[in-house]
Formats: structure tokens, sequence, C-alpha cells
């Protein structure tokens, strides 16, 4: 079976992308990764600058815009993007702020003290795709780690549509974490088969590991993936906010590359 769209494609959603930053440290890298999500998709920027605490010391709402303004306008972009001033936690700021442009993707960077976390609640909180930039990779792949038991395989299906964006390949990937599993040459054949149908090249592997974390970070180093795609399924209040995080915040925090988070429904 292809990987379908669905209904929350990049293609399909409101096309604006919404960058989240910390007020008074602009991380270059993910502004430019987010300027150019948004042309490719020929979408608006939105960039939300969030003031943790003290108004009074930014010199108000429009004293910070300005200084966001500012540093934008080193940067040089090829689009204009709209500012936004918000207090708060990051991932409040990002929630808020996302459910006001519903955009198709947010955007977040560890540099502006985002972390596996704060994509996780944005994703789960909104349904909205989220990457988390870190330095970009030129002409390596976007690994695509999926869950064989989702029939419409939403990972994958957002993976190759941010790698046409991106003018990237595709690499599907599975763990099988049952060593003994019978079952692994059945998934190769499958995910050989939708990668021979995707919309962009990509390939296919599937590996029997006890440890599927270690398992995507490997081959990301190995592939020097661009970046790596993970779906994320609801989760209960006090499981994301627990001590123990799941798979997908472990990866966006552990991974060396850009992470894009795929929202899912429950199995």
């Amino acid at each position: 079976m292809t990987p379908q769209p669905d209904e929350n494609s990049e293609g399909s959603r409101t096309t604006t992308v919404h960058l989240v930053v910390t007020l008074g440290s602009l991380p270059g890298v993910a502004v430019q990764r987010a300027a150019s999500v948004a042309s490719s998709l020929g979408a608006a920027l939105e960039i939300t600058g969030v003031v943790a605490s003290g108004w009074r010391s930014w010199g108000g709402a429009e004293g910070a815009a300005a200084r966001l303004r500012e540093d934008l306008d080193s940067l040089e972009l090829r689009i204009a993007p709209t500012l936004h001033v918000r207090s708060g936690s990051l991932a409040s700021a990002a929630i808020e702020s996302a459910r006001a442009t519903r955009p198709a993707i947010v955007v977040i960077s560890p540099d502006a003290g985002a972390t596996g976390r704060t994509a996780i609640t944005v994703a789960s909180t909104l349904g909205v795709r989220v990457l988390m930039v870190r330095a970009p990779r030129a002409a390596k792949p976007v690994l695509a780690a999926t869950d064989m038991r989702h029939a419409q395989f939403p990972v994958l299906a957002a993976s190759c549509d941010l790698a046409r964006r991106l003018g990237k390949a595709a690499t599907f990937f599975h763990n099988d974490t049952e060593l003994l599993d019978t079952t692994s040459g059945t998934h190769l054949a499958r995910l050989r088969a939708l990668a021979a149908s995707a919309s962009v090249e990509a390939d296919a592997i599937v590996v029997r590991s006890p440890r599927t974390l270690e398992s995507i970070l490997r081959l990301a180093d190995l592939a020097d993936a661009d970046v790596v795609s993970i779906g994320a399924r609801p989760r209960p209040w006090h499981a994301r906010l627990g001590l123990a995080p799941g798979l997908p915040e472990r990866l966006v925090d552990g991974c060396a590359c850009s992470v894009y988070v795929v929202p899912m429904e429950a199995a």
C-alpha cells in the first residue's frame, strides 16, 4: 500500500510555517530553514518571539518586536515574516501561536531552549507537525522511522513530502524489536514496495534490535541524515509530565540532526 497523504499534509493545511524562538537568542539556522521550508510550500512565515518573564526589561511588546525585527533584518531573508511576541514558556507560546495561525509546520530549535518534551507537547496538543531544527546537511537523506502496524503509514507520507520540498531522497526504516521475529523479511519487502512507489527517490532498511532508539541514532549517523522523522501518538497528560520520556522525546533530544515529529492517532 502506498503511503497515503492525509488531510493534515503540508499541501492541504493552511499555508503557514510558524517558527517559535526565545527573544534575545535568535538561532539563525532555524530562521533560515523555516524560511526555506515556507518558500518551498509557497507559505507565509510567522515568527513568534517568546519573553519568558519581565516584560518591562524588554521595553514592552513593541520594544521586543523591534529587537526581533532588527535581528531578522541582519539575516537578509528572502521572505518577509509576520512577527508576534508572547510571554510564557516556549511550549505554551508555541501552542497559543499555532492555534491562532493553524500552521502546516511548527519550527523550533534547541538553540532557543526547545527540548524533545517541547516538540511532543506541541505536536500532541495541536495535531501539528513539528520540526526541531539543527544544522542542515547538504544532499543528505530524510530518514523516516516507521511503525509497520499503521495501515496508512503517515510518517512515510509526511517524510516524502518534506524530502520533496527539501530536494532530498528518503530512507524508510523499521526496527523489529523481537530478535526472533520471523516477519522481518515481510516488513522489508513491504517497505521496499512502498519505497518503489514513493513520490521521491527512496530505499528501505529493516533491522532487528531490542533498542529502537539506538538503532535509529546509529543509522542516522551512518547515513549522515539531514532529518529523521518519527511518529508521536497521543499520550495522557500525566505520561507527558512524568519523569520518563518516550521514544519520540528521547530521539528529538539525542539526535545530532533535525527531527520531524508527525502526530498520529492512537493505534
